[in-house]
């Protein structure tokens, strides 16, 4: 819950930012945010519907200490990532206040949303791994 609140944050953050874009002549970046913003929100989606770590008393899966250590990294680089985006955010404000360096800005956030998206992927993958070999 901690992590998707912090996405749906970026998520505001970002839709605050395409408007003073778009107040300053940039809609030609619009089709970019959007984008963005549906990315954003499919990751906070994933992260928010992911299955609490209830499983019933028959389907038990044995965890052992490397795997579970494993699990716990992955977690951590998601806050990594909520982390690195704000940050992203920072510097996608200041190039639109700026009115210089959008586009590379857009660039270095669309990079980031995607790479946290592929990491969150392996994080699934992982856990469904584990449930088969269980």
């Amino acid at each position: 819950d901690h992590l998707a609140t912090a996405i749906s944050e970026r998520i505001r953050r970002l839709a605050q930012i395409e408007r003073r874009l778009l107040d300053s002549g940039g809609f030609n970046s619009m089709s970019r945010t959007q984008s963005l913003k549906t990315r954003l929100q499919t990751y906070h989606d994933r992260i928010k519907s992911a299955a609490p770590g209830y499983s019933s008393f028959f389907d038990a899966v044995k965890v052992d200490a490397v795997e579970l250590d494993l699990l716990y990294g992955f977690d951590e680089l998601q806050l990594v990532y909520a982390d690195r985006l704000a940050g992203a955010l920072d510097t996608l404000e200041t190039a639109v206040k700026a009115k210089q360096g959008v586009d590379e800005a857009l660039d270095a956030l669309d990079d980031l949303v995607r790479e946290a998206n592929e990491a969150y992927a392996k994080r699934e993958d992982t856990l469904l791994n584990l449930t088969l070999s269980a």
